[in-house]
């Protein structure tokens, strides 16, 4: 590695399997030198190897510790194996600044057809904490990930952390992932801590099977802004498979799927204070209803606008509509029930309903009255009345 110029290069690695006792040898932690763009290159992720043996759970497989630093077809294997179990401190990508390099952030990241299994702690570790000599925290600017496979991690998939001392906005940033899977964590599956600007697209979130659930949630967000997911699948997870909390703005949640969750929990919940939140097109296949009764839960300082959305049951053959409990009563809920500002009323509709006025939140819904005709009724403290 320290034989690339500091105008950078490529370090390729041919095809073949790697570890302690080979020639050459693989020996973690490979340190991505933190003063020069770099290019580590493979033949696949099927195809080119980096492993360790099974008592190493201290080490991280790679430290990503400079600008402009890609990993490219590479399958990186760490030492916990499913049946055998060891877990320690080790993952298997680290993003993160070393010794004394004071430059804070870590701009440019790039994994491509990469796949990560069996790390004793997380997969992948956008690292906030502060070594010795450095003045400033770590964070990650302008990170891409692409075909990204986690697997059978000692806790979770991903996680963004928190820098250590500094307050948002010095927190990473523009994180970008599509087309990965994640499966069968123990911990959350991707969790963002302060994060701005973070994408998951055509991502697939996963446990092992109905039998073998995953055992955290798929997506977990604090204090993270402007977090979109995609048309990404959720399945088989044992938590809740999106939970965001703290103080955030601008989550999108957007043509996701979720299968078959494990147990009887909300699928969405927004917890903390959120502000613009969006739900939309939202499609839920389940065995039975949560036992709370909802598919999504809205906290009391939350709001958001949740539009569109079905469920089918693929035991009862059934579909029904997404059960959304809102305990802000500030939400927009928009389908077969939804919930809006009333508009200006004209005297008769304003006499026709108790205590309500324009401007008022409530909540209507459509309702068929014989042949095609449709009328807008308003919940209006203990019964539906008509509106329009």
């Amino acid at each position: 590695m320290n034989a690339i110029p500091h105008s950078g290069g490529v370090v390729y690695i041919p095809a073949g399997g790697y570890n302690n006792q080979t020639v050459p040898a693989f020996i973690p932690p490979l340190i991505l030198p933190p003063d020069r763009p770099l290019r580590l290159l493979g033949d696949g992720s099927g195809v080119t190897g980096l492993s360790v043996s099974l008592d190493n759970t201290t080490n991280d497989l790679i430290i990503m510790a400079g600008n402009y630093q890609s990993i490219e077809g590479l399958s990186l294997s760490g030492p916990r194996f499913i049946d055998i179990g060891q877990t320690g401190p080790g993952v298997g990508v680290r993003i993160k600044r070393t010794g004394s390099d004071n430059d804070r952030d870590m701009f440019g990241i790039l994994l491509r057809d990469v796949a990560i299994r069996y790390t004793a702690d997380y997969g992948l570790v956008v690292d906030g904490s502060t070594d010795s000599g450095q003045i400033t925290n770590n964070f990650s600017v302008w990170a891409e990930y692409h075909h990204l496979e986690i697997s059978d991690p000692g806790k979770g998939c991903v996680w963004i952390q928190q820098p250590a001392s500094a307050p948002q906005p010095n927190a990473s940033t523009t994180q970008y992932f599509t087309d990965c899977i994640f499966q069968r964590f123990r911990d959350s599956g991707i969790r963002v801590a302060s994060a701005n600007g973070v994408m998951l697209r055509n991502c697939i979130i996963q446990g092992g099977g109905a039998a073998n659930p995953a055992d955290g949630s798929g997506v977990n967000l604090t204090d993270s802004n402007s977090v979109v997911l995609d048309s990404c699948w959720f399945e088989n997870l044992a938590q809740t498979m999106i939970v965001a909390d703290g103080t955030y703005c601008g989550l999108a949640v957007r043509s996701c799927l979720f299968v078959h969750q494990s147990t009887q929990v909300a699928y969405i919940e927004l917890r903390g204070t959120g502000k613009a939140v969006e739900i939309s097109n939202t499609a839920i296949i389940e065995s039975t209803k949560p036992s709370s009764g909802h598919h999504v839960k809205i906290g009391q300082t939350c709001e958001a606008v949740v539009s569109g959305g079905s469920v089918r049951s693929d035991t009862l053959g059934a579909a029904y509509e997404l059960d959304v409990d809102d305990q802000s009563l500030k939400s927009v809920l928009s389908g077969a029930m939804w919930r809006l500002r009333l508009p200006v009323l004209t005297v008769d509709e304003r006499d026709a309903l108790t205590g309500l006025r324009a401007g008022d939140m409530v909540t209507v819904r459509y309702t068929r009255v014989g042949g095609y005709r449709y009328v807008v009724e308003v919940w209006d403290d203990s019964i539906w009345r008509p509106l329009w």
